[in-house]
């Protein structure tokens, strides 16, 4: 996994420059959405999206196989192509629960602490990668410099391109970052836009389908982790510690079958997302699907938010909050005591 000091050391090998536009990370956070939400309980169904993702694959299970109504739990599901899009829905009170990855967290939580980290649902490492076009003579990570790499703003892919660079020598003076929604990656891609974009998921596979013979990937740093978690409103918004142990045991029954039948989980994968169960087998072993509160999130976390600050991508005046306070660790406790291993 990504430490907590290794993004710093790495980054005092090399002078770094402010990044174009920054400003637009968190333009997508609306910053009155409290006030529209609080302590307003959820009525009916509660809401959850979930990322069109293999890392948000178990919920993506418990969903085709039903078992949230299994639990007891009526709720409704709704897709987004990436957790901070879902995430920017439950600040702004449209939904209780969301799947996302570490970086949108941190960046909200440097405006926001009316959501709670519920669980990791997945630990992947391996799974970001480098999409390039080969005809534009990228062959390696030196033939980056002078290129134009996109990555979708305010994610973990941006955390992974400023990684990948230092890891193998470069800035972002060397190259010129485009920060796209990922809805427009692949287009871009495929259009000559930019030559290159740090990638993940279904992400790095449509693109590389769409691109041809024209695509390729350079591998990033083999130690570059990626936490994906499921976040809720706060307990005023009608969130009870009950009903998320039913989602949560939802979850770890969607798990159960990935452990004890991985091949028919692939299977499921590959329908669910719409891809060929190749591209799900290409990167399986990058992921690790366990339930869980651990102390490399919260340092997974810290690292980025010192990332942010170095990077202006945030205002100078901004403090990493107290993670811990963050996380809600009943639930899962209540679950499974021995998937909390956080230290205070």
């Amino acid at each position: 996994m990504l430490g907590a000091g290794v993004y710093d050391v790495l980054r005092d090998r090399a002078v770094r420059r402010r990044l174009v536009a920054a400003g637009a990370m968190l333009a997508g956070l609306p910053g009155n959405a409290a006030a529209r939400f609080a302590a307003v309980p959820a009525r009916g169904p509660m809401t959850l999206a979930v990322t069109d993702s293999p890392h948000a694959l178990p919920v993506l299970i418990a969903e085709r196989m039903d078992l949230f109504a299994a639990e007891g739990l009526p709720l409704r599901v709704v897709h987004v192509p990436v957790g901070r899009i879902g995430l920017e829905r439950l600040l702004a009170g449209e939904l209780q629960f969301a799947t996302v990855a570490d970086a949108p967290i941190m960046f909200a939580s440097l405006q926001r602490s009316d959501f709670s980290i519920i669980a990791t649902i997945t630990r992947s490492i391996g799974d970001n990668s480098m999409v390039v076009r080969t005809d534009r003579g990228i062959a390696r990570p030196a033939d980056l410099r002078g290129k134009r790499i996109g990555t979708p703003r305010a994610s973990g892919g941006h955390f992974f391109v400023d990684t990948f660079l230092l890891y193998y020598g470069l800035t972002t003076a060397d190259i010129t970052l485009v920060l796209l929604e990922p809805s427009q990656i692949a287009d871009a891609l495929v259009r000559g836009d930019i030559d290159a974009a740090g990638l993940f998921g279904t992400l790095a596979s449509e693109a590389l389908r769409r691109l041809g013979p024209r695509g390729g990937i350079v591998p990033g740093p083999n130690f570059f982790a990626v936490m994906f978690n499921l976040v809720s409103a706060p307990a005023s918004a009608g969130v009870s510690d009950a009903i998320v142990v039913k989602l949560l045991r939802a979850v770890e029954r969607a798990n159960a079958l990935i452990r004890r039948n991985p091949a028919e989980a692939r299977r499921l994968a590959a329908d669910i997302l719409k891809v060929d169960v190749k591209e799900i087998e290409r990167t399986w072993d990058a992921f690790e699907y366990r339930l869980q509160l651990a102390q490399p999130l919260v340092s997974q976390l810290e690292a980025q938010v010192r990332w942010a600050l170095r990077e202006k991508l945030v205002p100078s005046s901004s403090r990493a909050p107290e993670y811990l306070d963050m996380i809600r660790l009943e639930p899962l406790r209540q679950l499974d005591a021995r998937a909390v291993r956080l230290v205070r």
